[in-house]
């Protein structure tokens, strides 16, 4: 009975990444084909560590102490 709010609620956090991420050097955001639809389970991005300035590994550690759980995926 939740289904529709908690999806809401996680589309406007992944729209807000989006947002706040798009145009930042070296972060790669997770494409969506026209014919899709997101599925907001969890938010991913890549690190491109010469243009960001940061490798993968050190973005996480930094995130970490601030209490922002992350976790290696893959290509």
């Amino acid at each position: 009975e939740r289904r529709e709010a908690i999806l809401d609620r996680r589309r406007a956090i992944y729209a807000e990444y989006n947002r706040q991420l798009a145009g930042v050097p070296g972060v790669g955001l997770q494409p969506v084909a026209d014919w899709a639809d997101i599925s907001p389970w969890m938010y991913a991005c890549t690190i491109d560590p010469v243009r960001f300035g940061a490798t993968r590994d050190e973005l996480m550690r930094h995130l970490a102490e601030r209490n922002v759980e992350t976790r290696p995926m893959f290509i």
